[in-house]
């Protein structure tokens, strides 16, 4: 009857109690007594609580910058970055700052990683067009200067944490972009997922 188990043919399961009360499973393959499990970003996915957001852009002068503010929201949903990765052409820095003094309100569209799935993310992010005279006093967590002035895209910038950091609730951060060559062509990728925090 459909509906019936929920195993596969050749799954078992050993069972618990989580920290809220209710029942947790964990399925095991029968043949070998191995855990079937999967690695925490596609369960996400799975879930449709997985998020990303890439763009490509130029900086045409020695003096461009390109900056986006991450904002986490004010609940027990952590953002959980899976990717930040952001590339040059030629010299390029790229830089994120913790608890930045800068906002926006020019809101970007981000996708859910899962296509089928329609939830749409909680974390925002945000560009910034002009800095101003503003001081941003934030902590700076991530910082590379990489790439060369000539031969481009020979000898690229790449800066990339791909390590899942959990974000600070309710803050600000400040993914950061500057060249110190004329036509660099830079690309960013961001790609985190959200729920409530797991641990225990």
């Amino acid at each position: 009857m459909a509906g019936k188990y929920f195993t596969k043919s050749g799954q078992s399961v050993i069972g618990g109690i989580d920290r809220n009360g209710n029942p947790k499973f964990a399925k095991l393959i029968y043949e070998n007594g191995a855990l079937l499990t999967i690695p925490p970003e596609l369960a996400a996915t799975f879930a449709g609580k997985e998020f990303f957001y890439t763009e490509a852009f130029t900086l045409a002068g020695t003096t461009d910058r390109k900056d986006y503010i991450f904002q986490t929201p004010n609940t027990d949903k952590w953002a959980h970055m899976n990717i930040i990765r952001g590339t040059g052409s030629a010299i390029t820095y790229f830089k994120i700052i913790e608890d930045t003094e800068l906002s926006s309100t020019d809101a970007l569209t981000v996708f859910n990683n899962n296509r089928n799935d329609s939830t749409t993310n909680t974390a925002e992010l945000f560009q910034v067009d002009a800095l101003g005279g503003t001081t941003d006093t934030g902590t700076k967590i991530f910082e590379i200067n990489s790439g060369g002035s000539s031969n481009q895209s020979r000898s690229p910038m790449l800066g990339s944490y791909a390590d899942e950091m959990f974000l600070k609730k309710d803050t600000k951060y400040r993914i950061s972009f500057g060249t110190g060559t004329a036509s660099n062509l830079c690309n960013l990728l961001l790609k985190w997922h959200e729920h409530e925090n797991e641990a225990g």
